[in-house]
This record gives C-alpha cells, sequence and structure tokens, in this order.
C-alpha cells in the first residue's frame, strides 16, 4: 500500500523519467529491510530509521533517474500530511475542551 502511495506522487512529480510501479515497489522493499537493525537495543531503532529514509530517498532518485530534491519531495509529501492530519485531530479535542472549560468558568 506504501508503495502504492508512494508511485502515485512518484507520477506526477517525476514524470518524464517514471521507470513504473515495480521499481518503486523494489525501493520500497529495500528501505524497509531496514527495520532488521530495530533489533538492536539502544541506536539499533534510529540507525534503520535513518537508513530507511535515506535508502528511500536515493533509491526513488536512481530508479527513477530524477534528483534528489524532487526524490525527497516523493519522501517528505506523505510525512507533511500524516503531520498535518495529527495536527489537527490533536486541535479539534483542545478546541472543545477549551470551549467546554469557558462555558462552566
Amino acid at each position: 500500500m506504501i508503495a502504492g502511495i508512494k508511485h502515485l506522487l512518484v507520477m506526477p512529480v517525476v514524470y518524464p523519467s517514471n521507470a513504473g510501479f515495480e521499481a518503486t515497489l523494489r525501493v520500497r522493499s529495500h528501505a524497509f529491510a531496514t527495520r532488521v537493525l530495530w533489533w538492536v537495543p539502544i541506536l539499533g531503532a534510529l540507525a534503520g530509521f535513518v537508513y530507511g529514509i535515506y535508502l528511500s530517498i536515493v533509491g526513488i532518485r536512481e530508479v527513477h533517474s530524477t534528483t534528489t530534491g524532487k526524490a525527497a519531495l516523493v519522501f517528505l509529501i506523505p510525512v507533511a500530511i500524516v503531520l498535518l492530519s495529527l495536527a489537527v485531530m490533536a486541535a479539534i479535542p483542545g478546541a472543545f475542551i477549551r470551549t467546554v472549560l469557558r462555558q462552566h468558568v
């Protein structure tokens, strides 16, 4: 599913040199393999996480013959959407609680 989302972002961002869904799936699979490092205590999870990001960006850049900036954009758009969604989901209950507390004071 994540590979499909990434490929939907690759299509408009890297349009002329798009290598297809199979290439995007391969990149996602190789980047996901870094989760093996998460078993190492303390720094394993951090190293695996950072190296997975690096492999995703470099993999998209190499497979789709694009620039590092465009590859990073493909990686960062879903991250920004998730963070924005979390911020909205946190703000709604906060606003509700604030409204309730103001009415009772």
